[in-house]
């Protein structure tokens, strides 16, 4: 990896200047548990790289509307906000789920502890309301041995589940740049067992590009309830519908000159989606005698889906869901802590997929029908696919943290196994059926040296498996159904890291190292449109250095500081450019930054008034395998997104008025206007890689609570 002066220089400021963690100090951090870690280890003792983020800094003066806003301070990811919500935000974490093209890929997201990933490794975060959560935590490495298939990250959402005792209603409207209009409803109740949260909310968005309209409704409930017999319930439950969610799509970089264009065949094919989505989900623990306990948790997920692309119409009926168990002993033994969880986990997929002809609108409808009436007017065409796609998964593991003075020693061992199956329902003389089973052991260690009372050294090592989902599975570039040449990708990966915790400072410091086999890669064609095709063709190694933490120098004044140096290149592949086999060799990954670096500041002058002010940079991204034009083509393109500044500012105010409370907040986004696309398609047909974000944007917002709370 070459350090550049430049990157050292940045590395000194961030030692030197680190930041606020949402307005947590040192201590409290230290002592918090990560529910995500499964063995509930505190941060201070936890031998992995690990993030924790308060709601501050998601809610507090934010729309609530883009998961980027909660982990642009977290260091090791790189969010590409698409603006795009029929696709959604791409999160990477060292470069894991770069080559998503929708949703998150190969990062297990969970909310209060049931999955809202899919058994084949897919996330929508439709479920995520982040006015709803009280705090998320960030695991930073690959952990499939913790979690099994496609956990090359994870994001542990908790819902904001009330503490005090008595009850509080909420109400909030916000309105701004491009359409944008937000309102919701948040009802919380305490007593003396139990804890609930309903909220509820609409957003729609003209959005800054043609044709990126949306409008979706999102309902949420979580309730915790204290029973007998040390009996403990938790119910989770998520409603997300969108009648409409349009996908403005790629730019060539000469079109980006109009970046807020979009080409008409995107329009004529109505390109987007419809979406109804369920989530229910059920936690039952059970505390035994000698500090043993049961943990049972039962989850379903619902979809469906309607979603015309140039030259494709998919309909995608799924059913999802699953069981974990496991059992949990905590063994004291002459200053030797043992802690020992074992157990199972079950999921299941089953989709019904129907692919049509898209014929598109008329041009009369595209011009005299509103907008969200477009989809339902598409027309289909002959039947191209239909096939039922089911997958099955089952681990077992067994994890173990043990703990003497100042060492902490954490292992882990877990084994999957996947069943993939296709039964092709195409009344024609071919038959596309098919199956695959995938089994893999993964084992992980991890040691934490206790340095000081303020200071801890880390590393581990695990390794890890991603299989192709089910839509990398059906793509297939000849036209017909299963994929059956596609193989899981295998990564082994390490870290070592430093944490040290002060009353106004925290540093946290992680080094890390994940090599991949089998990569797979995204690639587009001119016959496919918009349709993403993948192949397994390269050997991957990333590499980087992280940095982050806060610093309080006097009482008002909070700063936050994170930098990512990344280095993710190919180290073995082959590509194929018109009969002509090319070495890539030392090519760097397409749509992954090679720098990433963030700082906020937070003043509050007087009690109850804060302004913020951050700023975000960028290093370039390359766009393609080649990192150049394709030879036998014209140089007609440009490859490389380059490196990018952005700044926000942020302000609220709160006054009381007895049990009421008003809070007045808005924002600027892209404060100086800058033209940049915070977001790029790797590989993408005709050279339309890229996706051009807002420029200057402004929003304002009213947030009025009724509180009633009771004495204990």
């Amino acid at each position: 990896m070459q350090i550049s002066i430049r990157n050292i220089i940045i590395l000194i400021f961030a030692l030197h200047a680190l930041s606020l963690k949402a307005q947590m100090s040192s201590d409290s951090l230290a002592t918090i548990e990560i529910k995500a870690s499964r063995t509930n280890s505190y941060l201070k003792s936890i031998p992995s790289a690990t993030t924790i983020i308060g709601k501050e800094q998601f809610q507090t003066n934010r729309t609530g509307i883009f998961m980027e806003d909660a982990l642009k301070n977290v260091p090791g990811i790189f969010v590409q906000n698409r603006n795009n919500f029929a696709q959604g935000e791409r999160i990477i974490i060292r470069g894991q789920g770069s080559r998503s093209s929708f949703g998150l890929r190969n990062i297990k997201v969970f909310l209060d502890g049931i999955p809202l990933t899919s058994a084949d490794g897919t996330t929508q975060l439709t479920g995520a309301d982040l006015y709803s959560i009280s705090s998320i935590e960030v695991l930073r490495g690959p952990s499939s041995q913790i979690y099994g298939n496609s956990s090359g990250g994870v994001i542990y959402l908790k819902s904001d589940l009330p503490i005090q005792k008595g009850y509080s209603f909420e109400n909030y409207l916000i309105s701004g740049s491009y359409g944008l209009f937000k309102a919701g409803l948040q009802f919380s109740k305490v007593n003396n067992n139990s804890s609930l949260l309903i909220s509820g909310n609409v957003t729609d968005i003209k959005g800054y590009r043609e044709f990126s309209n949306a409008r979706f409704y999102t309902l949420n409930m979580a309730l915790k309830k204290k029973l007998k017999k040390n009996y403990t319930l938790s119910f989770i439950q998520n409603i997300y519908y969108a009648p409409y969610l349009y996908n403005p799509s790629g730019l060539t970089y000469a079109e980006t000159a109009d970046p807020q264009k979009t080409r008409m065949a995107i329009k004529k094919n109505a390109s987007g989606k419809t979406l109804l989505q369920g989530i229910s989900g059920i936690n039952l623990t059970k505390k035994l005698s000698g500090n043993q306990e049961l943990d049972l948790s039962v989850y379903y997920i619902g979809r469906k889906l309607n979603n015309p692309i140039i030259g494709r119409y998919i309909d995608l009926r799924r059913h999802s869901g699953g069981a974990r168990f496991a059992y949990i002993k905590k063994i004291d033994l002459d200053k030797t802590y043992i802690n020992i969880r074992t157990g199972i986990d079950y999921e299941f997929q089953s989709d019904k997929r129907s692919e049509y002809e898209n014929r598109g609108v008329t041009d009369k409808d595209l011009a005299d029908l509103p907008i969200q009436d477009l989809i339902s007017a598409v027309a289909k065409g002959n039947l191209l696919l239909k096939q039922n796609e089911n997958i099955h998964n089952g681990g077992l593991y067994i994890l173990s943290d043990i703990e003497r003075q100042r060492i902490k020693l954490t292992l882990a061992l877990r084994y999957d196994l996947i069943n993939f199956s296709v039964k092709d329902q195409l009344t024609d003389s071919i038959n596309q059926s098919g199956s695959k089973i995938f089994n893999k052991l993964n084992p992980g260690a991890g040691l934490t040296y206790k340095m000081t009372e303020y200071s801890n050294i880390y590393s581990n090592f695990s390794t890890s498996f991603q299989t192709p989902t089910a839509n990398e599975f059906s793509n297939n570039v000849n036209g017909s159904g299963f994929n059956k040449q596609l193989q899981p990708e295998r990564t082994r990966s390490g870290e070592a890291g430093i944490r040290i915790f002060k009353t106004l400072y925290y540093i946290d410091m992680a080094a890390f190292y994940v090599r991949t086999n089998n990569q797979l890669i995204p690639y587009q064609t001119s016959a496919g449109g918009d349709q993403v095709f993948y192949r397994n063709a390269a050997v991957t190694q990333n590499k980087g250095l992280e940095v982050s933490g806060f610093v309080t120098p006097v009482r008002g004044l909070k700063l936050n500081i994170n930098y990512t140096l990344m280095d993710y290149t190919f180290v073995d592949y082959e590509y194929n450019s018109k009969g002509q086999k090319l070495q890539l060799k030392g090519n760097k990954v397409p749509g992954t930054a090679n720098h990433r670096f963030y700082s906020n500041i937070a003043f509050i002058p007087v009690k109850n008034f804060i302004f913020e002010m951050g700023g975000q940079w960028t290093g370039k991204v390359y766009t393609n395998d080649l990192n150049d034009f394709e030879p036998g083509f014209a140089n007609t393109g440009v490859f490389v997104n380059q490196s990018y500044w952005t700044f926000d500012t942020k302000v609220g105010y709160t006054f009381e008025a007895g049990t009421l409370a008003f809070n007045i907040f808005g924002g600027i986004n892209n404060l100086f206007n800058r033209n940049y696309s915070s977001s790029v398609i790797p590989n993408a047909a005709g050279q339309r890689y890229f996706e051009p974000s807002p420029t200057r944007n402004i929003y304002i917002g009213l947030r009025t609570s009724l509180k009633k709370e009771k004495s204990k």
